[in-house]
């Protein structure tokens, strides 16, 4: 039994107990399903069309109704096109905790969207775990794609793309933290004039082999989570467990401000 499955399970149960609290019954869900579709739409429910769709009696719906826009989950409002008519949206908070919940839903995707967020592994496998999916999908989207690190590390990734490698483009890293962050800003820069996606993946090991110190390291880790919100950037830094001690991961994880709104990839 494939047992990934369950641990999704208990991250959305921990998400709606944290997040979506407000929806105590299957009315709630299916009041907050039904009126959130219809906005997704673009055409907002109204309440005799919620009365029809069988959620529950109209005593029941009118008060699991009461309840959810006495919390600030759900709003109403006299239709712009029938003043007659009463059309119900959800709340912009609630609206907020749902597009969380979509990451949730769909991890690889957040990782996907992120400026810049944080990767852990502990063995090649979970290297190519990490930064192959990654960076299919951005060749498949047409992104420009790059990849910074090791040679080696460039030959195993780049065996398992196979012919997608052709759209990867490769730098080993530059010997100074100023010199890299003029390499990623040059890069960076081409995105946002082109108005080409750039994704990127950074296999930090080969900070050790350019001889870059802690304090180089974290400057670098900095400065490109500042860059990452100016352009048009997904950027995934990859730390190896066997290479780097557990106070450096901590101190690099504090560098990635999107580590916290994503799910934390590991492998």
């Amino acid at each position: 039994m494939q047992m990934r499955v369950f641990h999704r399970f208990r991250a959305l149960r921990e998400f709606e107990r944290q997040h979506l609290g407000f929806i105590e019954t299957l009315e709630d869900y299916n009041l907050i399903r039904e009126i959130g579709f219809a906005q997704a739409r673009g055409a907002p429910l109204k309440l005799k069309e919620l009365f029809l769709l069988g959620a529950g009696s109209v005593a029941t719906v009118q008060r699991r109704l009461q309840r959810l826009r006495g919390l600030g989950a759900v709003q109403q409002r006299k239709s712009p096109t029938d003043r007659r008519a009463i059309e119900l949206t959800l709340s912009p908070k609630c609206v907020k905790a749902f597009r969380k919940f979509e990451l949730v839903l769909s991890p690889e995707q957040s990782i996907g969207t992120a400026g810049h967020s944080c990767g852990l592994y502990q063995d090649d496998a979970g290297r190519r775990k990490l930064a192959l999916p990654f960076f299919i999908a951005g060749v498949r989207k047409g992104e420009t794609c790059l990849l910074v690190a090791n040679a080696e590390v460039r030959e195993e990734l780049f065996a398992g793309l196979g012919e997608k490698r052709r759209g990867v483009l490769f730098s080993e890293g530059e010997s100074t933290a100023d010199a890299q962050i003029g390499f990623l800003k040059e890069h960076f820069v081409h995105a946002k004039r082109t108005g080409r996606r750039l994704r990127l993946v950074g296999d930090m090991a080969w900070t050790l082999r350019k001889g870059l110190a802690l304090d180089g390291l974290l400057r670098l880790e900095a400065r490109a989570d500042v860059l990452a919100r100016q352009f048009p950037v997904s950027a995934m830094c990859l730390y190896d467990a066997r290479h780097f001690t557990s106070p450096v991961i901590v101190k690099a994880l504090k560098c990635h401000r999107d580590t916290a709104q994503f799910p934390l990839p590991v492998a």
